[in-house]
């Protein structure tokens, strides 16, 4: 099976980094946003399968499929959140309706401390990739995804 194109948007890009190497090889980490304004700017580009400019982004910069998911970490509030789910358009270029997921920080008493990136990456990883698989996405079309927003 082919590597799963997402973009995943983080605060802090050690942690960024650890979920990227963790979901690899199902999923390919094409692009990682690193503050909402970027993410709003960006975002929209990528879901229309436009490429961006070679740059520093520490994603793959695999641009030659458009992401079909899009997940915000914990250091994304809802304002924030809005303003970069606003400027997207709800299908990507081959047609496939955008996943958008975001972290229930409900749960980060469970999981290791934020100052161990690695550790901490790898537990994100783990909580997103189960969304993902669960939702299947990649391999489903995503009809009726359109309003929902996906919490891991």
């Amino acid at each position: 099976m082919a590597q799963i194109p997402i973009v995943i948007a983080g605060r802090n890009p050690d942690i960024t980094k650890a979920v990227r190497k963790a979901v690899w090889p199902d999923y390919d980490v094409i692009h990682i946003i690193l503050d909402p304004h970027s993410g709003a700017k960006d975002l929209p580009s990528l879901i229309s399968g436009t490429s961006l400019p070679p740059s520093s982004n520490p994603g793959s910069q695999n641009y030659t499929k458009p992401p079909v998911a899009v997940a915000l970490g914990g250091g994304y509030d809802d304002e924030a959140f809005e303003l970069i789910k606003s400027a997207c358009s709800a299908k990507n270029a081959d047609g496939m309706v955008v996943a958008w997921l975001r972290h229930d920080k409900s749960g980060l008493t469970e999981g290791p401390p934020l100052s161990d990136a690695d550790a901490f990456g790898r537990w994100i990883a783990e909580r997103m990739r189960g969304v993902l698989d669960g939702i299947k996405v990649g391999e489903v079309e995503g009809t009726g995804w359109e309003k929902e927003v996906f919490m891991f």
